[in-house]
C-alpha cells in the first residue's frame, strides 16, 4: 500500500470508530426532561434590588427594607469643610411573588434546621441546581425568614412603561438568598 493510501484508510477507520462510537454514546444516555420554566413573555425585567427581609407576609409576598438615596452631608466649616455622601434613610416596600418565581440560595447551607452538618450527594446537588440556567441552588419560599438578606429579580408587565412603573406595580421573579443581615442597630451614645 503506498503512503497516501495508507492515510486515507487509517482516516476512514478513524471515522467509521468516531461515528460508532457517538452512536453509542447517545444510545446509551437516559433521557431527562428539563424542569418546567414558567411563561415571562408578559413582562420584562425592570430591576435588580439587593434588600433585608423586615416580615414574611401571610398572602406570600415580602416585606422589605432597602437602603435609601445616599445624601450629601456637610461638615465643618472654612478651610475644614468636608462634603460627603451618608446612608439615607431605608425605605420598605411590600412585594409578592410573580406566578411561577422562582426562591433559590446563592450557596447552599451546610447546616440542616438542627443545627447538624449536612453532606450532600452530587445526585442531591444536581437535583438543587435545577432547573439549568438559573443562578443558585433551589430553595421553597419556606426557607426565606425575617433578617436575611436577598436578591431580588423584579419584573414588570409589558403594558406598563419603565418611567410609569410604581414599586405596586413590579413582581418578584427570582429571589436569592444571599445570607443574614448581621449588621447591628445603631446604640444611642451613653451619657455621663
Amino acid at each position: 500500500m503506498t503512503t497516501p493510501a495508507r492515510i486515507f484508510a487509517g482516516m476512514l477507520a478513524l471515522c467509521c470508530f468516531s461515528a460508532g462510537f457517538l452512536l453509542a454514546a447517545d444510545t446509551k444516555k437516559p433521557e431527562s426532561k428539563p424542569a418546567e420554566i414558567a411563561d415571562w413573555s408578559k413582562y420584562v425585567t425592570h430591576s435588580e434590588v439587593k434588600a433585608k427581609i423586615v416580615k414574611v407576609e401571610r398572602g406570600g409576598g415580602l416585606l422589605i427594607e432597602v437602603p435609601g438615596q445616599p445624601v450629601l452631608k456637610t461638615t465643618g466649616s472654612g478651610a475644614n469643610k468636608r462634603t460627603m455622601p451618608v446612608p439615607g434613610k431605608p425605605e420598605k416596600f411590600s412585594v409578592i411573588f410573580a406566578e411561577g418565581a422562582l426562591v433559590r440560595w446563592s450557596k447552599l447551607p451546610k447546616t440542616d434546621e438542627n443545627g447538624k452538618k449536612v453532606a450532600h450527594t452530587p445526585e442531591q446537588l444536581q437535583a438543587f441546581k435545577m432547573p439549568l440556567g438559573v443562578p443558585g441552588y433551589a430553595a421553597e419560599r419556606t426557607d426565606l425568614k425575617i433578617g436575611q438578606v436577598v436578591e431580588l429579580v423584579m419584573v414588570r408587565p409589558k403594558e406598563i412603561a419603565a418611567a410609569k412603573a410604581t414599586h405596586t406595580d413590579l413582581l418578584v421573579k427570582r429571589a436569592t438568598i444571599v445570607g443574614e443581615d448581621t449588621s447591628k442597630p445603631a446604640e444611642p451614645p451613653k451619657k455621663k
